[in-house]
């Protein structure tokens, strides 16, 4: 008999995790399971077909903290097989709701980033006694699971365990919806008019993403080759990305259009796909452009590019923050054919090999 399957995430409003824990709760459903979403929000919500699609559950709270009350009585009310939980501050609400709740809910917790990367750039003390409270909290999880080895590995070195003890399963990220949606025409003038070949950033306008490297190897790529840049994607940083383009007198080349609900249209026609982060933990929008097609070059940055680009093989990797090493990579892409295989690699991160791992950890947790 196929379990219910809670999962817990703080809003709808989109995001790597918004995107793979929605993917992971449709593709349980696909597989049989009664898949119940938890959300601290549903406000603000960038896919109001997922409203229909799943079985959503509104905690009415912007801290997932705030709503533990909320998330114990729930778990007592409707006793799901398994509570499924992402990123760290959610994993100790779901830690305590597991513990209080007083059921027989087997936890697991995903962590999605670099804890050393994510933690020592926390502003707040508060934000960063998450992670001392996670080396205490998390041995109460029935199971953890990263998103790539490299997040593993910090993780094992933090919480002071065997890397072995810490499950590694890739997002879910490359279906048949994903492709059908890459075909789909993108919105955007620039993909339509037969111009100059367009290079595309992907991601939240903050530091972690690292877009103003990428808009100075902008500006000494079109030294050499003509070219123009959009970044999709919105946050606190875009004054500040949008003056410095002006700085660099790049701003008519420039696009910054904001959150894309369908970017996977515009990386199938874009020429080059770039990822300029400073950390990650797994870059889905990396998989992303691959399973499209796209050219890549990416920051070798902790953690996941490397083991998605398989040390340079699907595209080429670089230092972080280094603008004059993007340029010469871009350059050299933008020269350069796709790889040949590029996104039929993508495939080892699909949503079908992600839900059968996910359904052999419960049954592993089962048989215990």
């Amino acid at each position: 008999m196929k379990p219910h399957v809670a999962l817990l995430i703080p809003s709808l409003r989109g995001g790597g995790v918004f995107r793979v824990m929605t993917n992971l709760a449709l593709g349980l459903q696909e597989h049989g399971c009664q898949v119940s979403l938890i959300v601290g929000s549903v406000e603000g919500c960038v896919d109001d077909s997922l409203l229909k699609r799943l079985t959503i559950i509104d905690l009415g709270v912007e801290k997932m903290a705030t709503g533990l009350l909320k998330l114990i009585r729930w778990l007592r009310a409707n006793r799901p097989d398994f509570l499924i939980s992402a990123q760290m501050h959610v994993n100790l609400t779901a830690i305590a709701a597991c513990a209080l709740g007083g059921t027989a809910t087997r936890l697991i917790v995903t962590e999605h980033n670099d804890v050393d990367s994510v933690y020592s750039h926390a502003p707040t003390l508060k934000q960063r006694m998450v992670p001392w409270l996670a080396r205490l909290l998390y041995r109460c999880a029935d199971r953890i699971v990263a998103v790539s080895q490299g997040v593993a590995d910090n993780l094992a070195a933090w919480l002071r365990r065997p890397a072995e003890n810490i499950r590694v399963i890739y997002n879910p990220l490359v279906d048949e919806a994903l492709l059908n949606r890459a075909q789909e025409p993108p919105n955007h003038t620039w993909f339509q008019d037969g111009g100059l070949p367009v290079i595309l950033g992907v991601g939240r306008l903050e530091a972690q993403k690292d877009f103003a490297t990428l808009l100075r190897a902008f500006a000494l790529l079109i030294e050499q080759v003509p070219a123009r840049l959009m970044i999709l994607g919105e946050g606190s940083q875009r004054n500040q990305l949008e003056t410095l383009a002006q700085e660099l007198g790049v701003s008519e080349r420039v696009a910054m259009p904001g959150y894309v609900s369908n970017p996977y249209a515009c990386m199938r026609r874009a020429a080059l796909f770039v990822l300029s982060s400073a950390w990650e933990g797994f870059p889905s929008v990396l998989v992303e452009a691959m399973a499209c097609g796209c050219r890549l070059v990416s920051t070798d940055c902790p953690s996941g590019p490397r083991e998605i680009l398989e040390n340079g093989r699907w595209g080429a990797l670089m230092p972080v923050g280094d603008a004059d090493a993007m340029a010469n990579a871009m350059l050299a892409a933008l020269q350069a054919p796709p790889p040949a295989g590029l996104a039929q690699a993508a495939q080892r991160f699909s949503v079908d090999t992600a839900v059968a791992q996910y359904l052999q950890v419960m049954e592993a947790i089962r048989s215990i």
